[in-house]
């Protein structure tokens, strides 16, 4: 059966879909097999569950075109948790295995999800998702629920607008690719989900029994989704060693908001994989083997340092404290010294005034102290004579020598 939904005259009518639709032996509002065109309407959703369906076509050609999609929140908590955020199968255009176009197509506010895609293709020429979010997880504001691809579905993109009403192009278009391939040079492949970006305030420290880092992680788009931390080894050079991966749990006591993660780890667990005195950072891993640009250092172990920096500084002081003995050796001697050599000039000049001062009055110590402080010379007499042996005398001692 082909069905078309179109407008004749130049303002855009509304299709109303109350809550109290009979959805009998149908598995959506409206049910196609054969072909579906919906041109230049206005369609207002007002579902009683999530599970609500508008459109489910199977094994047929569907083409929209020009129409506003919008639904309302329901007022059941089906949809409060957590892993809603990352897996949903619902939409309320359920594509299987059909053939599907859509231009200028909106849709926002669809909470149970805008569009599931079962094996088949859609090809998107132009389309705007404008707040898609799920119900009741005030935690994520951010997250949405736009396209869920599974069965090698193929989807093509040539132009859309993901932002709340907004034209930007984010970075993150909350679509979930399960085995299927996209197509598109708006949406890069390993951003169809989310990009989370770490802030500067992230920082790591040691609670007080000093066995575990408490990692507290600040950013956007911090959303639970195939997400995790991931410890490595940055190295001197600029290289990276070992790398420890862990995953973001609440049963892992890790405590998680869409800007915000808190995450307790063991000492013990990083030493297990990782070189405990090696300079460790943290990022996060996302999507397709995705990792954040940013990353930051995790805190040493407050209960002491390093065992290679503990010999350094042991080896530091021993230097120190044996030139400082050098020196005060070496000051000891050179002020002994200057004592014995002002003690000689002293003498020197007494001597110099009594002339007829007899040696044998001087005591041992002044001879020793002349002995110590004046050196022995030896003076060298001429003589013509080579044949005959020269003589010398000691100054100290006033013998003569025979050489």
């Amino acid at each position: 059966m082909d069905v078309t939904f179109s407008s004749a005259t130049s303002s855009t009518p509304t299709l109303h879909i109350p809550e109290d639709t009979e959805m009998g032996e149908k598995k959506g509002a409206v049910d196609v097999s054969g072909s579906l065109t919906m041109k230049s309407l206005q369609i207002q959703l007002d579902p009683s569950s999530s599970s609500f369906v508008f459109i489910h076509a199977s094994h047929a050609h569907v083409t929209l075109s020009s129409c506003v999609v919008s639904g309302q929140s329901a007022s059941n908590n089906e949809e409060s948790r957590i892993e809603s955020l990352c897996q949903w199968t619902s939409g309320i255009f359920q594509l299987i295995e059909a053939d599907t176009t859509m231009h200028g197509v909106v849709m926002k506010q669809l909470s149970q999800g805008a569009i599931f895609v079962q094996n088949g293709s859609l090809h998107i020429e132009s389309s705007e998702f404008d707040d898609n979010a799920p119900l009741n997880i005030d935690s994520y504001p951010s997250a949405r629920r736009n396209l869920f691809c599974t069965d090698e579905a193929n989807v093509t993109i040539k132009s859309l607008s993901c932002g709340d009403g907004s034209s930007e192009k984010r970075p993150h278009f909350w679509m979930n690719f399960d085995d299927c391939t996209l197509t598109s040079e708006v949406v890069p492949e390993n951003h169809t989900h989310f990009v989370p970006t770490l802030s500067e305030e992230s920082t790591s420290e040691w609670i007080s029994d000093s066995k575990t880092h408490r990692i507290s992680i600040v950013g956007t788009m911090l959303i639970p989704c195939g997400l995790s931390l991931e410890v490595f080894e940055q190295k001197k050079d600029g290289t990276e060693g070992k790398r420890h991966r862990v995953a973001l749990s609440a049963e892992n006591g890790v405590i998680l908001t869409e800007t915000s993660i808190v995450i307790p780890i063991l000492q013990s667990t990083l030493s297990e994989v990782l070189d405990a005195s090696a300079d460790l950072h943290c990022r996060l891993v996302y999507g397709q083997e995705q990792r954040t640009s940013t990353s930051f250092r995790l805190a040493p172990p407050s209960g002491g340092f390093p065992f290679w920096i503990i010999i350094v500084v042991v080896v530091c002081v021993a230097c120190v404290a044996a030139a400082v003995a050098v020196l005060i050796v070496c000051y000891v001697r050179a002020h002994q010294k200057k004592e014995r050599l002002s003690s000689y000039k002293e003498m020197s000049q007494e001597l110099d005034k009594n002339d007829d001062l007899d040696e044998s009055a001087l005591t041992d110590q002044q001879l020793d102290l002349i002995s110590e402080t004046q050196p022995q010379q030896i003076i060298a007499e001429p003589d013509n004579d080579q044949d005959k042996p020269h003589m010398i005398t000691d100054l100290t001692t006033q013998d003569p020598l025979t050489l």
